[in-house]
């Protein structure tokens, strides 16, 4: 099973800050709790998004829960192939399903959807090839 990364799930980066992560962590928990309303949408909030969050601020502000963590995603690297990188502007928009996509050598695709990319913030995306062990990093610099 893929680790969560939970520094994408707080927009943030692995070189951010004590202080970033409880920011990012307040700022979403205000937005996604579940008995929020979001007037500026019809859409209630996902619980599901706001346990995550709460999970990767478990995690990522206790400084010796983080440095395991951080030691998990380094080991799972590693074990990935890096099939390539490429630009954003390189994926293919399929505008009926509302998602990027990008070959794989496989003969598969890599595919990147909407959502992900906007509550993402991250400089780099990694995606796993839906069907092999092949991964894709994606540069937002070309957005």
């Amino acid at each position: 099973m893929p680790l969560h990364n939970y520094y994408e799930s707080l927009e943030l980066s692995s070189q951010c800050s004590a202080e970033d992560i409880k920011e990012s962590y307040r700022r979403l928990a205000k937005q996604l709790h579940p008995d929020k309303s979001n007037s500026s949408s019809n859409s209630p909030a996902d619980p599901s998004r706001f346990l995550l969050i709460s999970e990767a601020y478990r995690v990522l502000s206790n400084p010796e829960i983080r440095k395991e963590y951080d030691k998990c995603r380094r080991d799972a690297e590693k074990a990935h192939l890096i099939y390539a990188e490429v630009d954003l502007s390189d994926l293919v928009y399929l505008e009926d399903f509302a998602t990027f996509s990008y070959p794989c050598r496989c003969g598969d695709s890599y595919c990147l959807s909407q959502d992900r990319l906007k509550t993402t913030r991250t400089p780099q995306l990694v995606i796993p090839c839906s069907s092999c062990s092949f991964v894709l990093l994606v540069n937002r610099n070309g957005e």
